[in-house]
């Protein structure tokens, strides 16, 4: 089961902020699918959801992670 986030009408630095503190309810394995606002969430919430240890799939406005 994934889980989901929107984060669309958030900017920069909190789309990260919810996003991280969203996966950090989750169990190791667990997917959540985040849909992000169009411009530079876009690449800064992959970017250190991969920093963090996290796998990242899809690009654009939607995304998933897979907690570490």
């Amino acid at each position: 089961m994934a889980h989901t986030l929107d984060v669309s009408s958030l900017r920069c630095p909190m789309t990260w902020v919810r996003t991280k503190l969203a996966l950090e309810r989750l169990a190791a394995g667990e997917t959540l699918e985040v849909t992000l606002p169009p411009g530079e969430a876009e690449t800064n919430v992959p970017r250190s959801a991969r920093e963090a240890g996290h796998a990242v799939d899809g690009d654009g406005t939607t995304i998933r992670i897979v907690r570490a």
